[in-house]
């Protein structure tokens, strides 16, 4: 098979999914999920598939990332993040550059918030 008779099964078939209506993310699922069972051999294929979400899952690399997301959202729509900020706007005063100072501040004092969260759990 050609590379643009790959291309026109995903594309075409995404198109498809996503003119009936069905959310994006579905949408891309099943045609990866169409598209592995097709090329890459049936069942087998899927299991293949199982085990490297599997191994992408268990490895622990990357599991701060979204928690980082998460902590900010969090902290953003509760308030506190500005609650801070203005703490430490306050803490400056009438510093000449206090703009750079105000945001060291706050990542060293996001960092100490972190470290005793972790060692005192």
């Amino acid at each position: 098979m050609e590379w643009w008779a790959y291309m026109l099964f995903f594309f075409g078939g995404l198109t498809m999914l996503l003119l009936i209506g069905l959310p994006v993310a579905f949408a891309f699922t099943l045609v990866n999920i169409i598209g592995v069972y097709v090329f890459w051999g049936g069942a087998i294929g899927l299991q293949q598939l199982v085990l490297s979400i599997d191994s992408s899952i268990s490895t622990f690399v990357l599991v701060p990332v979204p928690m980082f997301i998460l902590m900010g959202a969090v902290m953003f729509h509760s308030g506190v993040a500005y609650k801070m900020i203005d703490v430490l706007d306050e803490w400056l005063g009438r510093i000449a550059g206090r703009l750079s100072l105000l945001a060291v501040a706050r990542l060293r004092q996001l960092g100490v918030d972190l470290v005793d969260f972790h060692i005192f759990r």
